[in-house]
């Protein structure tokens, strides 16, 4: 999938559009580069916004997504939509996100955004915008809900490479060794990022004319496009090193939409973080954030990954 797009660093307004994609809890900055994962989560309630150093050191990125939509506007313009997902910057023009982000039929435009907060208007930002799309070829969902432990895994991961380089502040996502999935087990902690919402419940199902209907909740929170980071428990490690089951500990702990693509992140032995997951979805069949959510095992696309980079 190609894309058409450059570099500029700009002030901008964009509007926080979360679609069907996957959350963090807001308090007080912190600086995470030097913190244990336990430490973290002794000191976490729901989550906390992330500062610059969190996001640099880290190389984590914003990914706005632009769709167009059948129809036109009022000046006759096409109709677009907009969504928000997170990246992860592994090469310096290349964000590993999640395969679902980039599967709308009508996809114009791939922009990352090197900024904490995507919707800050007064904030001056990097953005650039991609060049190629490339999600994995494998992927496969198998329906809304579903848990990795009743199906096939989704392979849910994509690379989208940058028309031009990264600023030189931010530094690569670390990948996985072998060591590192070696700390990877159920009960351990994982920390995870991104630009998504902080309200766990988006829908509702309500009953009309003797049907069930699911219609969604308003977000009063204006927190969807700010970086946010939290600690939470890994359920079940691994399914042949291609997915893993994390804890929503019911909604107050974890990823919701607008996290698609971001990061989760294990401590590893020379005590920075490795990327070990993705954000690929949460198992709720209304669509909403407090059950257990599937990450794609980063250490399983090994190959998939430095084949496309």
């Amino acid at each position: 999938m190609n894309l058409n797009f450059a570099k500029k660093t700009i002030m901008v307004s964009l509007t926080a559009i979360a679609g069907s994609v996957l959350l963090f809890s807001c308090a007080k900055n912190v600086d995470t580069s030097s913190t244990s994962n336990s430490a973290l989560a002794g000191n976490i309630i729901g989550g906390q916004a992330a500062d610059a150093t969190f996001e640099k050191t880290n190389g984590v990125v914003g990914l706005v997504i632009l769709s167009k939509k059948p129809g036109v506007d009022l000046q006759g313009k096409p109709n677009m939509s907009e969504a928000i997902c997170t990246g992860s910057l592994i090469g310096k023009r290349t964000v590993l996100t999640a395969a679902h982000c980039l599967m709308d039929p009508g996809l114009t435009q791939v922009i990352a955004i090197f900024n904490l907060n995507i919707d800050d208007a007064s904030a001056q930002k990097t953005f650039i915008r991609g060049a190629r799309a490339t999600p994995n070829e494998n992927f496969s969902p198998s329906g809304q809900g579903g848990s990795f432990v009743e199906g096939q895994p989704w392979n849910d991961i994509a690379i989208v490479q940058l028309s031009s380089d990264a600023p030189a502040d931010f530094q690569l996502t670390q990948l996985p060794t072998e060591q590192d999935l070696q700390v990877l087990k159920a009960g351990s902690d994982i920390l995870l990022a991104g630009y998504g919402v902080t309200t766990p419940i988006v829908n509702q199902e309500k009953t009309v004319k003797g049907k069930k209907v699911i219609t969604p909740v308003a977000d009063v929170s204006n927190t969807a496009g700010i970086l946010r980071f939290v600690t939470t428990k890994v359920l079940v490690a691994t399914k042949d090193n291609k997915e893993i089951e994390i804890d929503q500990f019911g909604g107050t702990l974890g990823a919701c939409h607008g996290d698609s693509g971001g990061p989760a992140f294990i401590k590893n032995a020379a005590g920075t973080f490795s990327i070990i997951g993705v954000t690929s979805r949460g198992t709720d069949m209304n669509g909403n954030c407090d059950k257990q959510n599937v990450y794609t095992n980063v250490y399983g696309q090994l190959d998939w990954i430095k084949a496309n980079m």
